[in-house]
């Protein structure tokens, strides 16, 4: 176009213009906080989307679809908590691990980048807001920034994908885990672990697991995770209907 402006724009009917400013909402990373090269947490704030600095009118409409998501400051801070605009429904939200007990919308969260020193760094307590029940979250991505070696940076991570998914009470949401291009996910979690637990059994029994015929003793069941014998027991709810559910005493 040898003119891109396009300058009767107020004078289209404002529901044609309240469309246009809908469909020029993009999905957006908006960053609370990162970890740098000393680990040391560096707070960040997006800023605002552009259709809500365009003008008045859109700015004013489309704050329908946008929220003011807090970052609440540390415990006697005089600080006053900031905030950055979110459309939950497109928008990830990136924070660094001990933010989440300061931000304001956890329920809301579709899609989490969460930074973290690694799995021995990220503490029990940092699972919890990810088994609330009225958690929005369809994807969870943890970057495991921390200098475990690649070879078993994920041994560590184990406990939360067992936490999470080994049960008829898994989450719904995906999670995965990213260390120096390696990734740990939710449909590879378990087979990576079969693997080790393979190994180290069969360097410690070899020579009897030889003369078996079949089970290398970690799996009864090769298609059936919940048949593992060297690890937590599977966890069933009231409701389920396993077949290999313990029945409930008398």
């Amino acid at each position: 176009m040898a003119n891109p402006k396009f300058c009767p724009f107020m004078r289209l009917p404002l529901e044609l213009r309240q469309q246009i400013w809908e469909m020029a909402i993009d999905p957006r990373e908006v960053v609370f906080g990162r970890l740098h090269d000393d680990q040391q947490c560096q707070v960040e704030w997006s800023p605002p989307p552009p259709v809500l600095a365009a003008c008045a009118e859109s700015r004013c409409d489309m704050q329908r679809f946008y929220t003011k998501a807090f970052l609440r400051p540390f415990p006697y801070s005089q600080t006053p908590p900031k905030y950055c605009w979110v459309n939950f429904d497109v928008d990830t939200i990136h924070l660094v691990d001990h933010q989440l007990e300061g931000f304001s919308h956890i329920p809301s969260i579709r899609q989490l980048v969460l930074e973290t020193r690694g799995g021995g760094h990220f503490e029990r307590g940092y699972s919890r807001p990810f088994l609330r029940a009225d958690l929005s979250l369809e994807k969870l991505t943890i970057l495991d920034l921390g200098a475990a070696p690649p070879e078993s940076w994920w041994f560590s991570w184990i406990s939360y994908m067992e936490l999470f998914y080994f049960g008829c009470d898994a989450v719904s949401f995906d999670t995965t885990i990213v260390h120096d291009g390696l990734e740990l996910t939710r449909d590879t979690w378990l087979s990576v672990d079969r693997a080790w637990r393979r190994k180290m059994i069969q360097q410690i029994f070899g020579e009897y697991l030889d003369h078996r015929e079949s089970d290398d003793g970690v799996l009864a069941a090769e298609d059936d995770p919940r048949m593992s014998m060297c690890r937590r027991t599977w966890r069933h709810v009231e409701w389920c209907t396993c077949p290999n559910k313990p029945a409930r005493s008398e």
